[in-house]
């Protein structure tokens, strides 16, 4: 499959019928996204809106510290949000949270790296980047490997190459969601912390929305991911 082709293929979601029927399945898997959370991870979600309470008492490296901890609370709910809304065949329950709890160390030491930088420079740009399509590709690339380090590295090279190839489609979708929080962003006048609890609740929305892009687009371009069997 060639670049120019693969683009016209995900263009081709965009049209009236096809997007309205993508926004269907979509919203169903919201709707069913935020069951999950409600009953497995809203203590996490009330965590982090009690760690917006503590936040302001923070100073100095505190303060710092303080911001690295909402931000690592923050991913463990996407991550967990991931979870919720990738298909799977195990029933999504305790005991399936559980079994994959151990695999966000991967994404912890990621984030040391790539994202906890943000933070110094302008924090809500490390907030986009956590919702950005390819962050929410790598996650669901790592969940659905064998979970060994090495699949975390070609997840973030799998989940590149899914953004190229599907590059019109993706930054359609996330120019909106980008245009929606930022003019949200822009004419409200909440703290930071806030920003971040109001992140959390609307979470399910971006991200139901890139796992369904990232079905559709590994059932179409299996072949760019993955070897067929012979």
């Amino acid at each position: 499959m060639t670049l120019v082709q693969a683009w016209v293929d995900s263009v081709s979601l965009l049209k009236p019928k096809n997007l309205k029927l993508f926004l269907l399945v979509t919203l169903k898997s919201i709707i069913e996204a935020y069951k999950l959370v409600f009953v497995y991870w809203s203590w996490l979600i009330a965590l982090i809106g009690a760690y917006i309470f503590i936040a302001p008492y923070f100073v100095g490296y505190g303060a710092i510290a303080g911001y690295l901890g909402l931000n690592y609370l923050y991913q463990m709910l996407l991550f967990g949000i991931c979870l919720s809304t990738r298909p799977s065949i195990m029933q999504k329950d305790c005991a399936y949270f559980r079994s994959y709890a151990k695999y966000f160390i991967y994404t912890a030491i990621f984030l040391i790296f790539f994202l906890i930088p943000f933070l110094f420079t302008d924090p809500l740009m490390g907030l986009g980047f956590s919702l950005s399509g390819g962050y929410v590709f790598s996650l669901l690339f790592f969940l659905d490997s064998k979970k060994q380090p090495k699949d975390f590295v070609f997840s973030l090279w799998y989940a590149f190459k899914m953004v190229i190839f599907n590059f019109p489609l993706v930054t359609v979708f996330q120019v909106s969601l980008y245009i929606a929080a930022y003019s949200f962003c822009y004419y409200t006048s909440f703290s930071f912390a806030t920003y971040f609890l109001i992140s959390a609740l609307l979470m399910p929305i971006p991200v139901c929305t890139y796992t369904n892009i990232y079905i559709k687009k590994l059932h179409d371009q299996f072949d760019l991911y993955f070897t067929q069997p012979k």
